[in-house]
């Protein structure tokens, strides 16, 4: 679905915040010192306002949309219409990574066109993005558009965030026409500027070619859903749904009762718990591939230290080392690493990621079962073990590489208190994890 957006200048933010949340009759949900942004549901639209602009007023208007699909739909309507596009492909601005391009109506008035893909703590990762810099570097083209579709400048690969290109679309008088095919001066009223890093010379441009720009990273999303999907479905089987099929034949080779090996893996629940805060600061860190490929390593010493256990002590402090592997492994690992590398954009990709893990029991339970029948309980141990090291660590080291996070900012100026909305949070997140442990402690 989509959502309109306005992106406004204003002289006095804090005078300006206080009217518009008035009259949204709502706070808004992100507020910086130059900038502040309301995400509002009825009507549905993301409604900013910066104090960075040469004069008050109404800067651009825009579509923002929940999928790559739906940016990728608007970006072939625009082609299919001869509106002067820019593309400026994955970049970042008002304190959010996205993907986005720009048309022009015939007022000269700019459309961004935009898919959100994470928040930074700047509002821009551009080196010319300096305190005042104009709304995102002004990169759409204002003016009289013309009925010429301008491909986007080939960038050299890593340094599309250090330049700040736009479209001029003024009668260039006074000033040298760009090279144009030849006989097709007189149809072109516009040229482009690209502004390079000091001292780096300027992308080439090519001329005369109308041709379809291919998409980078179309076919990541999905196969970074089908790779991570199946070491999530690996990871579930090998610990959370192994007690179901191991732990009377545990029992029995360590003469311990059933509710015993139960136990240790409770024990493992509850590490598990207690390093989720942790794993999820060191996805923020360094992103999920890293932290999901150790894990795979960790399930592989648990699972090993198990199928050589030989009392209480040797069990419990198996599931202990697993327990560590589950709290930095499972879902709410998985689910922070795509966040760390999608933002907004990552919904489906959890979605995808659920509906294929979902038969991690289906396929974990006779797969355990077959290792036990042909190899015994430690041999099935071993089993999972080798399948995290010959199959689970290289589907997580296939996973994307997460950009660098950018420096923290600078204190920001004070802003609206929001003690009362951090107060709600709260209640409600305690609230929902009391939901979770009920339901999973009754229906396991």
């Amino acid at each position: 679905m989509k959502r309109f957006h306005v992106h406004a200048h204003v002289q006095d933010l804090k005078a300006s915040i206080a009217f518009y949340s008035k009259m949204f009759g709502a706070e808004p949900t992100r507020v910086e010192s130059d900038y502040a942004k309301w995400m509002l549901e009825d009507p549905r639209i993301n409604f900013a306002i910066s104090t960075r602009g040469s004069r008050p007023g109404v800067d651009h208007l825009g579509l923002q949309t929940d999928s790559a699909e739906e940016l990728l739909e608007l970006k072939a309507r625009a082609q299919a219409a001869d509106l002067t596009l820019l593309d400026e492909g994955q970049t970042t601005c008002c304190y959010a990574r996205s993907d986005k391009h720009w048309v022009t109506d015939p007022q000269g008035i700019a459309w961004e066109h935009f898919q959100t893909l994470g928040d930074i703590p700047v509002f821009s990762e551009a080196p010319a993005a300096a305190a005042g810099a104009p709304c995102c570097a002004s990169p759409a083209p204002r003016g009289k558009p013309l009925d010429i579709a301008v491909k986007p400048a080939s960038f050299p690969r890593g340094d599309q965030a250090k330049w700040q290109s736009h479209i001029c679309l003024r009668a260039p008088q006074g000033r040298p026409k760009p090279a144009v095919p030849r006989g097709d001066q007189a149809k072109w009223q516009s040229h482009i500027c690209l502004r390079a890093p000091q001292g780096r010379p300027k992308p080439a441009v090519p001329h005369g070619d109308t041709g379809k720009v291919a998409e980078p990273h179309l076919l990541e999303k999905p196969f970074t859903v089908g790779a991570l999907g199946l070491a999530q479905t690996l990871a579930w089987a090998s610990s959370y749904y192994l007690p179901a099929m191991l732990a009377a034949p545990m029992a029995r080779d360590l003469g311990l009762s059933e509710p015993t090996v139960f136990a240790a893996f409770s024990v493992a629940l509850l590490v598990s718990a207690a390093l989720g805060p942790s794993a999820g600061d060191a996805i923020d860190r360094w992103g999920g591939r890293p932290v999901l490929v150790g894990t795979n390593l960790v399930f592989a010493a648990g699972l090993g230290l198990l199928a050589i256990a030989q009392g209480p002590g040797g069990l419990f402090a198996a599931w202990i080392v697993i327990g560590v592997a589950m709290g930095s492994g499972l879902y709410e690992a998985a689910f922070a690493a795509l966040v760390r590398l999608y933002g907004h954009g990552s919904r489906n990709a959890i979605t995808g990621i659920t509906l294929i893990a979902g038969f991690a029991s289906t396929v974990g339970w006779p797969l355990t079962t077959l290792f036990d029948a042909h190899f015994g309980w430690r041999g099935a141990c071993l089993a999972w073990a080798a399948l995290h090291l010959v199959l689970g660590l290289p589907l997580n080291a296939l996973l994307p590489r997460a950009a660098a996070l950018p420096a923290p900012a600078a204190p920001l100026a004070q802003v609206p208190d929001t003690a009362p909305a951090a107060h709600a949070s709260a209640t409600a997140a305690n609230l929902l994890a009391y939901v979770f442990a009920a339901t999973w402690f009754i229906s396991t």
